[in-house]
């Protein structure tokens, strides 16, 4: 088995009780998505949207880069939707159908780092615009551009910000392949 880790984005959420149990099932990342394409920079308009979750890998320290092709989005809180380690069996005993209705894939896999295996996010992360945050000091927005021609995608963050400012730190996860 190989595993990636990877840094959970959040994105204005106060750590509320609500917020602490997503900071122990995996993701807290919320994520409201740039709806006018015609808005211009310094005022960028976006739709509320429910809380979605982003599953990125990346250098810390990068402002922008590619590989987010490798990215995943949760359009639905995964925690709450998963089951725990040590509740493996009934998994395998409902032929692999967590209780919320996702399927386990025993050759591709994703366990929270409290012990939570978690439904698989989206694959890849869909272009657009997104208002991100750690939870910390930094808010700022992260655009995922549409596939280039060898499939690839890149992303940046405005503000100068970096991965690491953006990513809710006691949340991570890895993918079982």
């Amino acid at each position: 088995m190989s595993s990636l880790p990877q840094g959970h984005i959040n994105i204005r959420s106060p750590l509320t009780p609500r917020r602490a149990l997503l900071a122990s099932t995996g993701a807290s990342a919320a994520v409201y998505l740039f709806m006018s394409q015609k808005a211009s920079a310094a005022q960028p308009k976006f739709k509320r949207i429910p809380t979605q979750f982003i599953a990125a890998l990346g250098d810390p320290n990068a402002s922008a880069g590619a590989g987010a092709n490798n990215w995943g989005l949760w359009r639905e809180d995964p925690g709450p939707r998963g089951v725990w380690l040590r509740a493996f069996k009934d998994l395998q005993q409902s032929g692999g159908v967590a209780p919320a209705g996702w399927k386990f894939d025993p050759k591709d896999w994703w366990l929270e780092e409290h012990g939570l295996i978690m439904e698989a996010p989206e694959f890849p992360m869909p272009p657009g615009r997104y208002l991100v945050t750690g939870g910390r000091q930094v808010t700022t927005v992260l655009t995922v551009d549409p596939k280039d021609a060898s499939g690839g995608q890149s992303w940046r963050l405005d503000d100068g910000a970096k991965l690491f400012d953006v990513t809710h730190l006691p949340c991570r996860s890895a993918r079982y392949t």
